[in-house]
């Protein structure tokens, strides 16, 4: 294997990792927010009054 194959897998490697640790990270924090909202009841209420919709 010559040295520019190694570097070119190395850099999509890294390139790929990276690009799934965000896709995956969007994906949680969607997922929670999502979670949250069909929750409904657990998210507190907009104006502060105590009141829900």
């Amino acid at each position: 294997m010559s040295d520019d194959l190694v570097w070119q897998i190395f850099l999509v490697l890294a390139a790929g990792g990276t690009l799934l640790g965000f896709l995956v990270r969007s994906l949680l924090r969607y997922r929670g927010w999502w979670t949250t909202a069909l929750d409904g009841r657990a998210a507190p209420p907009e104006d502060g009054t105590g009141k829900h919709r």
